[in-house]
């Protein structure tokens, strides 16, 4: 005859078995889901950031330009308003190379890239010597090379 005892037992030991295991998979799934949501979150911010500073660079550098105009309609531009403005966009750049660097470590290497190619339109096309419609033109280029990058950006992060 079997011992009524040893059965409860027996069956109490492989509920816990199976209800330690339960547990301990629910636990693995929902730890895995809120690591994906915090990396997802830091890829979103980052993303954001990096926009955003692409933004302030465009608007900066179109602010500079305009009174690098505005000086030269006046004949006021001389080597050391040059030397200033220079100063003001290399500020400007190192800015966006630092946003860039605090906010890579998240995102794909294909919008890095896209970001890089649009930073180095600057050095390439940059002209301020250009007419104020020149300027324009390549402001509105840049733009859309940032509007380009959002987009992909999106795929990219999953959204």
């Amino acid at each position: 005859m079997i011992d009524t005892s040893l059965v409860f037992n027996s069956i109490s030991a492989i509920c816990l078995i199976i209800a330690t295991y339960f547990t301990y998979k629910n636990y693995s799934f929902f730890k895995t889901l809120e690591n994906e949501n915090h990396f997802y979150k830091y890829k979103m911010e980052s993303a954001q950031k990096l926009l955003v500073a692409s933004m302030i660079l465009i608007n900066q550098f179109q602010d500079i330009m305009n009174e690098v105009f505005d000086l030269q309609e006046n004949n006021k531009f001389n080597e050391e308003t040059n030397k200033a403005f220079d100063t003001k966009i290399d500020f400007q750049f190192d800015e966006f190379r630092k946003a860039v660097i605090e906010n890579s470590l998240f995102l794909p290497q294909n919008i890095i890239d896209e970001i890089e190619v649009f930073y180095e339109m600057f050095f390439e096309e940059t002209n301020l010597k250009g007419s104020k419609e020149e300027i324009e033109t390549y402001i509105d280029n840049l733009l859309d090379k940032i509007e380009s990058i959002s987009p992909s950006a999106a795929v990219q992060l999953n959204l």
